[in-house]
């Protein structure tokens, strides 16, 4: 992690920290979010799939090819654990039976349509010369919304949200 950390951006770390929380990225969602054109962002990416940062994957297609997808690499997980002081919070998100998982998914194309939904707020915000202030992935939204249900009755007419923005 060491050799790794002298050769990070303040961009870099955020990136990995994006695809940590949001568990799988796209090549095109992560250049939306953090590069001003494609060909840098691969560039990039690639120097972090090398630095253990990230890892990638292609999902199978019948027909034609997808992008890379990302997820959090081991030397990633380790740099975000020190990071947030929390030794095995990111430890379950590189294991490697949680990421072939991941990788087989039928929810693969809904995680990263939301996801797309998410990068696209960034990008018109930025854009624009706006920001997105703040985004709860699902989890963190479906946890926040539930906290406001009385009952159980209400937990059960509560939406289940793919994210949350302000």
């Amino acid at each position: 992690m060491l050799a790794a950390s002298g050769h990070l951006t303040d961009r870099d770390r955020d990136l990995v920290r994006l695809v940590a929380v949001h568990r799988v990225l796209t090549t095109g969602q992560l250049a939306a979010l953090g590069f001003g054109n494609l060909t840098t962002a691969r560039h990039r990416l690639s120097a972090l799939v090398r630095l253990g940062l990230l890892r990638r994957f292609r999902p199978h297609l019948p027909a034609g090819s997808a992008p890379w997808h990302y997820v959090l690499g081991p030397v990633g997980a380790a740099m975000l654990s020190v990071e947030d002081r929390e030794e095995k919070r990111w430890l379950p998100h590189v294991r490697a039976d949680r990421q072939l998982a991941l990788e087989r998914s039928g929810r693969l194309a809904h995680m990263t349509g939301r996801n797309w939904f998410f990068a696209a707020l960034v990008r018109h915000a930025r854009q624009h010369g706006g920001e997105l202030r703040e985004w709860l992935n699902e989890a963190d939204a479906a946890a926040r919304y539930e906290h406001t249900a009385i009952n159980r009755d209400d937990r059960a007419r509560l939406p289940q949200p793919d994210g949350a923005g302000t």
